[in-house]
């Protein structure tokens, strides 16, 4: 999550810059009746879609009618802090009494979307990070930390062999098996060597191994912490199959 500056541009003129974290989403759309016309801040993009989802064009500026650019100033004050935008904020707002020129304000806690409808019918709606939301985001991002340094671990030990040289770069998916691709053929003995594997380890299964052929091996981070021997150093993999 980050958080960055964005204005919001009222249409007669002037900007509000707020404050807001990425996880936020924020939409405006001048009838409620309307299929189109939406504006959206999201994941620091700014553009107008469609209620089914497709893009109408990139915008450089978050846009928004007087009345609903005054009630987002408002919603941003809501916890005693108007310079940025947050989920106290919305929630804050949401919870407070309907009045002057609001005619309805839906709360859906569980997805974390507050919209507010004006009595002129435009549509001020935030989609603010629940807590199993956060929960998950949080597990994605560990998972792909992860598998970043599991990956840069392994291109690190791939150009250390002679691997580079007969396989394509190895992929490593998010739960440790790590892929290889024969760019041309190798013998079992010449993938023993390639990979400082042992008959043991990799048990022969056939003589050779043709361009396409997959190999596919488990990437076994726990052995990392013990290294003791070369063949350790270069590849700590316990064999899975191959293809």
């Amino acid at each position: 999550m980050s958080i960055q500056t964005v204005s919001f541009t009222r249409s007669s003129g002037g900007n509000l810059n707020l404050f807001v974290d990425d996880t936020m989403k924020v939409k405006t759309k001048i009838d409620v009746n309307m299929e189109t016309g939406i504006s959206i801040y999201e994941n620091g993009e700014i553009k107008r879609i469609t209620n089914g989802g497709d893009v109408l064009g990139e915008r450089k500026a978050f846009v928004t009618p007087d009345e609903l650019h005054d009630l987002l100033a408002q919603v941003a004050a809501a916890d005693g802090n108007a310079k940025d935008l947050t989920k106290s904020d919305i929630i804050s707002f949401a919870q407070s009494k309907k009045g002057g020129d609001i005619k309805d304000i839906q709360h859906d806690k569980e997805n974390g979307i507050v919209t507010i409808i004006t009595k002129s019918d435009k549509v001020l709606e935030f989609d603010y990070e629940t807590a199993t939301e956060k929960q998950t985001r949080l597990e994605n991002e560990e998972k792909a930390e992860i598998r970043q340094d599991r990956q840069a671990d392994i291109n690190e030990r791939f150009f250390q062999t002679y691997g580079e040289n007969h396989y394509e770069q190895p992929v490593v998916s998010e739960d440790g098996w790590v892929t290889f691709t024969v760019k041309d053929d190798r013998t079992y003995e010449e993938v023993l060597g390639d990979f400082f594997l042992t008959e043991s380890s990799f048990p022969k299964k056939r003589a050779e191994y043709k361009k396409g052929d997959k190999i596919v091996i488990h990437y076994n981070d726990v052995k990392l912490a013990d290294q003791s021997t070369l063949g350790q150093r270069i590849w700590n993999f316990i064999l899975a199959h191959w293809d």
